[in-house]
């Protein structure tokens, strides 16, 4: 009994911290299967509380299933388009390593999600290193209640 209600705590707790906003994502193959396309869908809560810090293999499918890994992966590109309640302008995008606190974006995803525009592209500082699965997905400095934004990762192998 005791185990329960310590599991149980451990789940409120969880989704009490989730409740900053959320990004689910999907993930399609093209290009003969050495292309893929992964969509995040970010929102932010009522008091524009920013997505909690995510590992990119911990980011669940709209589905509620865990997505495909990306380890092994090259980030090619990134594409953000704000919702139709868009974040504030000069919202940033990183993407953390791990092992090493590096922006693998180098500083391009600094006001990449632009309330103000429709759509927006960008390119890794670091391209031609694989993924690991590991790389923490953060977005900063919105100050829009329930804004959300669709960021686009294009890959390839």
């Amino acid at each position: 009994m005791k185990k329960l209600l310590i599991t149980l705590l451990i789940l409120l707790t969880a989704s009490i911290c989730q409740a900053a906003g959320t990004v689910t994502g999907s993930s399609a193959l093209f290009g003969g299967g050495d292309m893929m396309r992964v969509t995040y869908t970010v929102t932010f809560d009522a008091s524009a509380g920013s997505p909690a810090n995510v590992a990119l293999d911990s980011i669940t499918a709209t589905t509620g299933k865990t997505m495909r890994s990306l380890s092994g992966w090259i980030l090619l590109r990134v594409d953000t388009y704000p919702g139709a309640t868009a974040p504030t302008a000069d919202t940033d995008l990183y993407l953390w390593l791990i092992e090493d606190k590096i922006d693998i974006l180098g500083n391009n995803g600094l006001n990449a999600i632009d309330g103000a525009a429709t759509y927006n592209s960008f390119y890794p500082a670091t391209a031609s290193q694989p993924l690991s699965g590991a790389e923490i997905f953060d977005i900063d400095n919105n100050a829009v209640n329930s804004a959300g934004c669709i960021i686009i990762f294009t890959l390839y192998k």
